[in-house]
């Protein structure tokens, strides 16, 4: 798990670090990895220093009901090659609410894995401080966990509707609506769709593709399940399928409703695909 903390930390104390060490008698450097949450120090250790920071009259000590840091996670695939502008945005827009408010704002890029897992729980682990979002992470087992700690959760782009979460989603619906409809006024007929496996596919990929089947069945097309391209959101796979299909005889002449990072993926492989392929088809 890749971790980075924001540039922005708490507002100014009162007390120096220095007098706090002294006080409960560790280094300096100790308390200021407690103070900014800096992963390693035990919790008996950090509970002595805030203890000892408490008794000092140090401002920012947790207080029951108030939010002092917030973890934000994203996963890997977000950042395949470069940053993927939609988590960018939702981070930019999280930042500068955390500095409006003197919130400690640290994001992770992590794998969907039973030791990430684990890091994002102990992030959260008797410290009701801290609050978690989820940005298009929909692991249940984890947001169950992360519940049961009584940890302030907020999924972004993810969803369980079953549990009491609170959830911000874009219209994914539309979106392969509005994307299909496009292409199709644009004279397109043989549309394919990328997406994840069935097995693997989170629901809001789900409604983007009930987006896009809308927008043929109102165009009086049947729906094709050969023009449904399925791969991992992994860059040597999604390549090689998109190299398959263009192989065919007739390959669509259109694409809609794939995440940036796919959409990126594939307008290279149409541009080194010999002939006038490239110019033909709209993505």
């Amino acid at each position: 798990m890749k971790n980075n903390a924001s540039p922005h930390l708490l507002a100014m104390r009162r007390v120096s670090q220095r007098a706090i060490a002294k006080h409960a008698g560790v280094s300096p450097s100790t308390v200021s990895r407690v103070l900014n949450n800096v992963e390693g120090i035990s919790e008996e250790l950090r509970d002595h220093v805030l203890k000892s920071a408490a008794e000092l009259g140090h401002q920012d000590t947790a207080t029951p009901g108030k939010l002092q840091q917030l973890h934000l996670f994203t996963p890997s695939y977000a950042t395949m090659k470069a940053p993927h502008t939609f988590h960018v945005n939702i981070l930019d827009g999280v930042a500068a609410e955390c500095r409006q408010h003197d919130i400690l704002l640290n994001y992770s890029v992590v794998e969907q894995s039973a030791a990430d897992r684990a890091s994002i729980l102990a992030q959260a682990r008797g410290r009701p401080e801290v609050g978690i979002l989820l940005v298009s992470i929909d692991d249940r087992e984890l947001i169950e966990e992360l519940l049961n700690l009584k940890t302030s959760v907020v999924l972004i782009n993810a969803e369980q509707r079953d549990l009491a979460v609170d959830t911000f989603l874009p219209n994914n619906f539309i979106g392969g609506l509005q994307a299909t409809r496009h292409l199709l006024q644009h004279g397109h007929r043989r549309i394919l769709h990328m997406t994840e496996p069935e097995s693997k596919r989170r629901s809001t990929l789900q409604r983007r593709l009930a987006g896009y089947r809308a927008a043929l069945e109102e165009a009086h097309i049947p729906y094709d399940p050969a023009f449904l391209l399925e791969s991992q959101l992994k860059v040597d796979d999604a390549h090689h399928m998109m190299q398959t299909w263009l192989s065919r005889l007739h390959p669509p002449s259109a694409q809609s409703s794939v995440p940036m990072t796919r959409a990126q993926l594939v307008s290279c492989v149409l541009y080194k695909k010999p002939g006038s392929v490239y110019l033909k088809i709209s993505l």
